[in-house]
């Protein structure tokens, strides 16, 4: 299951992504991007993504750029990580910064 907690322009992720669970942090992102012309994401305590989920969310990540929103992955754990690079996440839109 997986639990996303939003403050001000960090959405925090926590849990597993696995196929299903997908969906929901994808709408929040675009929930997010409503509002927000740079969002964070904050996977600090997201302990493991699958495949397909890493691939949908580098697909809206894509999507939500094109629109000019600016979107950073804070904190992935190295299994997360593995799977974001994978998808086609790129190092550069990731940082190791702490939120809040």
């Amino acid at each position: 299951m997986v639990k996303i907690k939003k403050q001000g322009a960090v959405l925090f992720v926590q849990g597993i992504v696995l196929n299903h669970h997908a969906e929901k942090v994808l709408q929040s992102l675009e929930d997010a991007a409503r509002e927000q012309q740079a969002i964070v994401l904050d996977l600090e305590d997201l302990e493991f993504i699958d495949d397909h989920g890493a691939q949908r969310l580098f697909q809206t990540m894509d999507s939500l750029q094109k629109r000019g929103c600016r979107i950073e992955v804070w904190h992935a754990r190295e299994k997360v990580l593995t799977r974001l690079l994978k998808a086609g996440i790129l190092p550069h839109k990731m940082s190791r910064q702490r939120a809040g």
